[in-house]
This record gives structure tokens, C-alpha cells and sequence, in this order.
């Protein structure tokens, strides 16, 4: 029976691969592996790529003199602190303490890549380098950004509340106190030139000072619901609505309420999703 022509060739070729030298390997593009690891280090170590450098020089360790106010570990890195901030924020009902440390150092790091960024542009060589750390940047903005847009509504929506019980002081940074007393301002002009001057002057008052409480839209804390995880093992937690003390172990997921499980936040005792 005849032979199948593309089997005998097929065999050909490898009987003559088989035979050849390393060198008609090298030739034929096939890379000795041991060869090349054998052969030695670049002069200087690892190439220059002109101070621009991945973020993860400055943001993937744990930063030194980085500490945290409330509901994060000391372990994590700045970029994993930034990225627990801004989720802790979005998932709390109420304005929380504003991390002006933390924020503050990564704003020092886009700025400085930003600049370098700048510097070597012009080089062809550094190109794709470029691209990928502008893309690393404008990750950490949008981060940054969109943390101070939540913020932001919180305060808008309650700014008289935060003002006139000064949390406003005790949780906002410099720029949030002065953007909640300009936002109160406008607010209480608009009602008053609107319609308030129309009233008589006892009612001119927006807000009634014998039960500013009742007048003054706050934080829905007591009917609020936050998905948390447990940072570590909590024995005998008191929950109101339960006769039985609850015992909460480290990684358990749980839904509850913030009225019931925010103080474990403030105690850094559970991280927010």
C-alpha cells in the first residue's frame, strides 16, 4: 500500500530537526532557553526608564505615617486605603470623617506623575510607558473625584443639619466647612427673597429655633441598611432587637442595620461594600 505523501514528509522533517546543530536552531528562530539565562545582566540592572516608573513604587506598599480615622486597617496600602474610603463613603448613609491624610498623599503622587509623565513624552522610547502610567493616574483621579462628588451630595443634601450641629466641623475638611456655609447661605437667600419676605415676620424664620430638629433634614441613620464585612472576630456584640448577644468572626459577610453595626465602623471593626 502507497504511503500517505504528507506523512513521509512530515517525518523528513522531523529526522532533519533532530540532526540539526544548536546553531541551525538559533537560526530557524527557535531560542535556547539556558543559553539566554546564562548570559549576563544588563550593566546597571534593570533598564532606566527616566524616573517614570510604575505607581506601584509609591502606592503598592504600606506608606509610612499613613493612619486612618475610622473603618480602615493600618496593613493596607495607600491605594487600597483610598479604594475602602471611597466605598466606605458611598455605602454609609451619613457624612463620615474626612480622610485629608490619605487623600493628600495621593494627590502629592498624581501630581508628581503627572509631571513625569509631562517630561518624557517627547521620547519615542518611553511611549507605551507613558500610556499605561497615564492610565494608572487616571484611575486614582476618577477614585479621588468621585469620592468628593459623594461627599459633596451628602453635604448638600443636609447642610443646615451639618451646620447647625457642627459636624460639619468635626467630619469635613477646610474647603467642605467653607462650601457648606456658602451653600446654606445661598439656600436661606433663595427661600427668603423667593417667598419668605412675603410672610409675616414671625414666619419669616426658616427654621423654627424652638425645634430646629424637627426642621432640619438629617441623615436617615436609623432606617438605613449597610452589606459589611467583619475585619475581626467580635464576641458578644448587644444588638437591641435581639435577646441573645451576636458573635461576629473575621471574613463574615452580613447585612444589618447602620444604626446597630455603625459603631463597629467607627471602631474599625468592619469594612463597608
Amino acid at each position: 500500500m502507497a504511503s500517505d505523501p504528507r506523512a513521509a514528509a512530515a517525518a523528513a522533517a522531523s529526522s532533519a530537526a533532530a540532526a540539526a546543530s544548536p546553531a541551525d536552531a538559533a537560526d530557524a528562530g527557535d531560542i535556547d532557553l539556558p543559553a539566554v539565562m546564562d548570559e549576563p545582566a544588563m550593566p546597571g540592572g534593570a533598564p532606566d526608564y527616566g524616573g517614570v516608573d510604575s505607581l506601584g513604587s509609591e502606592l503598592g506598599q504600606t506608606a509610612p505615617g499613613l493612619s486612618s480615622k475610622e473603618g480602615a486597617s493600618d496593613e493596607l496600602t495607600p491605594i487600597e486605603q483610598l479604594r475602602q474610603f471611597w466605598i466606605n463613603e458611598r455605602a454609609a448613609p451619613e457624612l463620615l470623617a474626612y480622610e485629608g491624610e490619605v487623600i493628600s498623599f495621593i494627590r502629592g503622587v498624581i501630581d508628581r506623575r503627572t509631571q513625569e509623565i509631562r517630561q518624557q513624552q517627547g521620547k519615542p522610547e518611553q511611549g507605551w510607558l507613558c500610556t499605561i502610567l497615564s492610565m494608572e493616574v487616571e484611575r486614582l483621579m476618577y477614585m479621588v473625584n468621585s469620592y468628593h462628588r459623594c461627599r459633596l451630595k451628602k453635604i448638600e443634601m443636609y447642610a443646615p443639619y451639618l451646620l447647625a450641629k457642627k459636624e460639619i466641623h468635626e467630619k469635613g475638611s477646610p474647603a467642605e466647612i467653607q462650601f457648606c456655609k456658602g451653600f446654606v447661605d445661598l439656600l436661606h437667600a433663595h427661600l427668603h427673597g423667593s417667598f419668605l419676605q412675603n410672610l409675616p415676620p414671625k414666619m419669616q424664620a426658616w427654621i423654627d429655633a424652638a425645634r430646629p430638629d424637627e426642621m432640619l433634614e438629617r441623615p436617615d441613620t436609623a432606617n438605613s441598611f449597610v452589606v459589611f464585612r467583619v475585619k475581626a472576630d467580635i464576641e458578644e456584640y448587644i444588638v437591641p432587637s435581639q435577646e441573645d448577644p451576636v458573635t461576629l468572626r473575621e471574613g463574615d459577610l452580613v447585612i444589618g442595620s447602620w444604626a446597630v453595626y455603625g459603631q463597629l465602623f467607627r471602631e474599625g471593626l468592619i469594612d463597608l461594600l
